[in-house]
């Protein structure tokens, strides 16, 4: 859902959040280079409320960052519409190298961590 837009840096900046709250997103417009804008490491804010929703969501970004290295295009939607808005080009990754392993590796870390929250529900419950 959007929740904010406001100038920033001459770019016109977009943030999102989830219907649960947890997670925001945030894009900049860009008119003067045509671009849709998005940074790895500032467009995402992750709230930990202790809840297994905010686990899954951090297990969510991890699987997100793997994609978009894996030269995934993000593309904003009209949801009522269906028509393509906007999108950011293709990520090409420079100097790195993909990890298989560490990736199923990271992302049973995050199944754990969720079960293991669920169970703490569960035991409270």
């Amino acid at each position: 859902m959007p929740v904010h837009a406001g100038l920033t840096n001459q770019r016109i900046e977009l943030v999102y959040r989830s219907v649960d709250g947890l997670a925001e997103i945030v894009f900049w417009l860009n008119f003067a280079d045509e671009r849709l804008e998005f940074d790895l490491d500032h467009s995402f804010q992750l709230y930990d409320d202790g809840s297994v929703a905010a686990a899954k969501n951090g297990k969510e970004r991890c699987q997100f960052v793997w994609d978009y290295f894996g030269n995934g295009e993000i593309q904003l939607w009209d949801a009522d519409y269906g028509a393509l808005i906007s999108r950011v080009d293709a990520y090409i990754p420079l100097n790195m190298m993909a990890n298989l392993d560490g990736h199923v590796a990271e992302l049973a870390a995050w199944d754990k961590f969720i079960a293991d929250r669920e169970r703490a529900v569960n035991a409270d419950g």
